[in-house]
């Protein structure tokens, strides 16, 4: 029994740390260049775009996790990581912490639904680029807004991605299994 509560301590242990290792790449800060291009295309307020910028990446992250992760529990150890890096984010005052998470569920709802809505034109950066758009207070969203969106919110899923792979590893299958047939069907 001992061995067992160890076990699942250093289980524990490692599944917050490669959370957290992830969760770092979410809270980087965006590129001024990519802020004052978002800034010109929308509303002109740099500091809003830079806004925009960091709800978006940590919304697309949380997305990733959940999409893409080897585990059921990882997208749930990547939100509480988040929460944890939210409290203690320089660039949120503390009195201000709860309009920032408010907001950025605002977000993650945003680009939750813009994912599902296979509906909608475009692929899945269009789709995702659209949202970032409408955040970022773009008041058209022709071609080439639109374009440009898509191609910041496809960095940021590939990035993720890589993120999510450093910290928790790859799928690595045997060419002739397909991710499908390793769920585990209801009584079998």
């Amino acid at each position: 029994m001992p061995l067992s509560i160890l076990r699942g301590w250093r289980e524990e242990r490692s599944r917050d740390s490669r959370a957290r290792g992830y969760v770092e790449t979410l809270m980087a800060p965006p590129a001024a260049e990519i802020a004052q291009q978002l800034a010109a295309i929308s509303d002109g307020d740099a500091d809003h775009a830079v806004w925009e910028l960091r709800y978006a990446m940590r919304a697309i992250g949380v997305l990733v996790a959940e999409r893409d992760a080897l585990d059921d529990r990882t997208s749930s150890d990547v939100v509480a990581a988040l929460g944890v890096a939210l409290q203690a984010d320089p660039n949120v005052a503390p009195d201000r912490r709860a309009i920032a998470e408010r907001q950025l569920n605002d977000r993650l709802r945003g680009y939750r639904t813009a994912l599902a809505d296979r509906s909608a034109a475009g692929g899945t950066s269009a789709r995702l680029g659209r949202v970032l758009l409408s955040f970022a207070r773009t008041t058209s969203q022709d071609d080439a807004a639109v374009a440009f969106a898509a191609d910041l919110v496809a960095t940021m899923i590939t990035t993720c991605n890589g993120a999510l792979r450093n910290a928790y590893g790859e799928v690595n299958l045997p060419p002739d299994v397909a991710p499908s047939a390793l769920r585990k069907r209801p009584g079998k």
